[in-house]
């Protein structure tokens, strides 16, 4: 069975969980971030005196919302983890808790991911940091330009993105419309700091707190299928280091920068999957 006909990806996560364990004496740790949309249920917007109520129901179960860039867009942050069972269920049981409460006050929860042309689409950041044996951020050494483990990871995920990007958006068309520039949104594959035109931004931090935030999934992604590919592409910068992508400190969409583009339809990502076989041989 290949990667794209895994219906459940709990198996292939423990096994490169093991690898990553047994071979290098890491683990990796993730946050998340879950962008959306927020609308009376007839499609017009909602008035302030229903996001303070929405917001009053969320801290019952104790979920907070701040605001986002796009008109009545908000997010809500999960705390990180390294048990990623545990994290695949607090998603997908947050973004229901997060319509039961939108059904209970007749508004309308929007998770597409690019449900309104000219503004914001909404996104899932997953915040990924890296803790040896000892329970030590390794992202933490050095600085960020001289930290090797740092460097690896982020020209792994970039350089194996496009190869997999068809297993994290699949056929949805909306799902590679986001992929455009002005709209704090990654268009290539490109890293800075703390830049949101990026797909992987480094956010200011403190320096213990330092993390990788990768920004290409949609807020309607699955999320087991990201944890997946980011656990084999820390496996991949591990296994074959390279540093070949040099960071941006402008808007990542001009032209002068010559970075990749993200594939912009599922046809182009499909053409060019080869995660299974990246996978298989990093499995030998």
């Amino acid at each position: 069975m290949t990667l794209l006909e895994l219906k459940d990806f709990n198996g292939e996560i423990e096994k490169v969980t093991s690898l990553l364990k047994g071979k290098f004496n890491v683990m990796p740790k993730f946050g998340v971030e879950i962008e959306f949309y927020l609308r009376h249920k007839i499609g017009k917007l909602a008035n302030a005196e229903q996001i303070n109520a929405f917001r009053e129901e969320l801290e019952k179960c104790g979920l907070a919302i701040s605001d986002e860039k796009g008109l009545d867009q908000f997010e809500t942050q999960l705390k990180a983890s390294s048990n990623y069972s545990q994290l695949i269920k607090l998603i997908k049981d947050t973004k229901l808790d997060l319509q039961k409460i939108a059904d209970k006050l007749h508004l309308k929860i929007i998770f597409s991911p690019k449900p309104f042309v000219g503004t914001y689409g909404s996104s899932m950041h997953f915040h990924l940091s890296l803790y040896n044996k000892h329970n030590h951020n390794v992202f933490s050494d050095d600085t960020i330009s001289t930290n090797k483990f740092l460097s690896n990871i982020i020209n792994s995920i970039l350089l194996m993105l496009n190869q997999s990007i068809y297993l994290l958006c699949g056929d949805d068309l909306e799902e590679y419309n986001r992929f455009m520039p002005n709209f704090m949104a990654p268009v290539n594959l490109s890293w800075g700091n703390n830049n949101r035109t990026t797909a992987i931004r480094i956010p200011d931090s403190d320096i213990n707190s330092r993390r990788l935030e990768f920004r290409v999934p949609s807020a309607s992604c699955d999320p087991q299928k990201v944890v997946f590919f980011l656990l084999v592409a820390v496996l991949n910068a591990l296994t074959n280091p390279k540093a070949t992508i040099d960071r941006v400190y402008g808007n990542a969409a001009d032209p002068q920068y010559k970075f990749n583009d993200l594939f912009a339809n599922p046809a182009a990502a499909r053409d060019s999957y080869t995660l299974d076989e990246i996978y298989s041989k990093l499995c030998i």
